[in-house]
């Protein structure tokens, strides 16, 4: 084993680690066929995670190798593959780390729908650097160089008018250039 690889941890031996899934991993696929779960579990999935046209087009269908690290989708369907394994495994807690990073606009709003669907009635961590990924989180903790400099809901931190609303006027500014 690697040293810091995911195989250094023993998630049945840990209650809390088998409890959780990490999902949207930057890459995180491996087959689309749910391991042990009902095609029909899978199809509910893929419509919240807006899976359908991936499905289609993909030879198996749900059962179709993607290759290796997924390499047969592209970022922003590896993403949403993996809000459908999340969701169905069912996990109450979720950690999300870089959901965002590197995706088109088009498969950006599709993850970030999964994602509204999967936060429902669990506890989510999510560790973002676009600040439109962390608006309707319930609470935010903005670090800066490892330190927590503030916290609080969106709302709140725009009004205090810190260093959360600046990032925020900038990330603003930048879209409506784009």
């Amino acid at each position: 084993m690697e040293q810091g690889s995911d195989d250094d941890v023993d998630e049945q031996q840990d209650p809390l680690l088998r409890c959780a899934e990490r999902v949207l991993e930057r890459e995180p696929v491996r087959v689309l066929q749910p391991r042990g779960q009902d095609l029909a579990q899978g199809r509910i999935a893929d419509g919240v995670a807006e899976l359908d046209e991936v499905i289609e087009r993909l030879p198996g269908g749900w059962a179709a190798n993607v290759g290796e690290g997924g390499a047969l989708l592209s970022g922003g369907e590896r993403q949403r593959v993996s809000i459908a394994r999340a969701l169905l495994k069912n996990a109450p807690i979720v950690l999300l780390d870089g959901v965002t990073s590197a995706l088109d606009p088009v498969n950006e709003a599709a993850v970030h729908e999964g994602i509204e669907r999967l936060m429902a009635g669990r506890t989510v961590v999510m560790v973002a650097h676009r600040m439109r990924t962390v608006q309707r989180a319930d609470r935010v903790v903005f670090l800066d160089g490892g330190r927590v400099v503030e916290e609080g809901g969106h709302d709140e931190l725009l009004r205090r008018g810190g260093r959360y609303a600046g990032f925020w006027a900038i990330a603003m500014a930048q879209a409506a250039g784009e």
